[in-house]
C-alpha cells in the first residue's frame, strides 16, 4: 500500500475516511482516482503513479488549499518523486505541504521531508525534521524505514526512552 496512506486512513473504506458524511461528486471521483493511483504505486510504476495522482489532484476544486484531499494528493505526488530518487523535485511539494491542512503536524510528512533533506546533504535540517517525525509518530513510524537509516537510528537511540515508560 502507498506509504502516504499512513496519514490518511486510506486503508479503510470510504465511509471511515469521510466519517459517514455524504461525498460530493468531485470527492467520489477523487477517491476512485486515488485508489487507482495507489494500485499503480504499489506496482512500483512510479512515473505512471505520479501522473495518476496528479490527475486526482486536478479534480479538487479551487481554492485547493482549503480541502484536506489536497494534502493527501500532494503527499502522494511527493512520494512518487522520492521513490524515483528525484529529491530536488520532491522537495517543492514537501515544502508546500507545510501550508496545507494537517501538513505541518503530520509525522509521515516530517519523516519524508527529513529523508529528502538527508539525500540533499542538509543533515542539520534533516535531523530537525526526523526528530519532529519521531516525537509525533513514535518508534513505529521508523520501524520499516531503511532510507537514511543511520540518522533514523541515532534519533531513535536518543529519544526512544520517551516511549518506553
Amino acid at each position: 500500500m502507498l506509504v502516504a496512506c499512513l496519514f490518511t486512513d486510506c486503508a479503510y473504506p470510504k465511509y471511515y475516511r469521510t466519517m459517514g458524511k455524504k461525498l460530493k461528486p468531485w470527492q467520489h471521483k477523487f477517491e476512485n482516482q486515488m485508489q487507482d493511483a495507489e494500485l499503480i504505486f504499489d506496482g512500483k510504476d512510479y512515473e505512471s503513479a505520479h501522473k495518476a495522482f496528479h490527475e486526482a489532484y486536478k479534480t479538487i476544486p479551487t481554492p485547493r488549499e482549503k480541502h484536506p484531499e489536497t494534502t493527501r494528493a500532494i503527499m502522494a505526488i511527493a512520494d512518487t518523486l522520492y521513490m524515483r530518487g528525484q529529491y530536488e523535485a520532491a522537495w517543492e511539494p514537501l515544502e508546500d505541504l507545510m501550508q496545507l491542512p494537517g501538513g505541518a503536524a503530520n509525522p509521515y510528512i516530517r519523516l519524508r521531508r527529513g529523508q529528502v533533506l538527508c539525500h540533499l546533504g542538509k543533515l542539520k535540517k534533516a535531523r530537525v525534521e526526523l526528530t519532529t517525525a519521531f516525537l509525533n509518530g513514535g518508534p513505529a513510524l521508523f520501524a520499516d524505514e531503511t532510507d537514511c537509516k543511520d540518522e533514523l537510528e541515532l534519533i531513535e537511540k536518543e529519544l526512544g526512552h520517551l516511549f518506553n515508560q
